[in-house]
């Protein structure tokens, strides 16, 4: 399985890793041409199954959320402790939850 990238760049923002624990992941985000206006967001990093749609092939690897996934599985946060109490919180919960269910498609 291909893991999420620590670092990567997508609609606009560009994303880092600040800390990540099984699947739960916390992300600095800014726009590319504003490094000042960082937010940040909380999200359980899910695993998708490998697929082949026509003849591209996508092999296993873990993804970000969706937008349509947004307050569920993902959170946005300007304060960076109530991103990390939303973290800790995730992580405390891990335990009595089951792990992501793979997804098949996009959601």
């Amino acid at each position: 399985m291909i893991p999420l990238e620590t670092e990567f760049y997508s609609r606009g923002f560009c994303h880092k890793l600040v800390k990540r624990a099984g699947f739960v992941g916390w992300y600095a985000r800014w726009r590319r041409f504003n490094p000042q206006g960082v937010h940040h967001e909380v999200v359980v990093i899910m695993p998708r199954k490998s697929r082949t749609v026509g003849q591209i092939h996508w092999p296993a690897r873990e993804v970000y959320p969706t937008s349509e996934q947004w307050g569920w599985k993902g959170w946005t946060y300007r304060d960076e402790n109530e991103a990390r109490a939303k973290f800790e919180e995730l992580l405390a919960n891990e335990a009595q939850r089951e792990l992501p269910a793979v997804a098949t498609s996009i959601e």
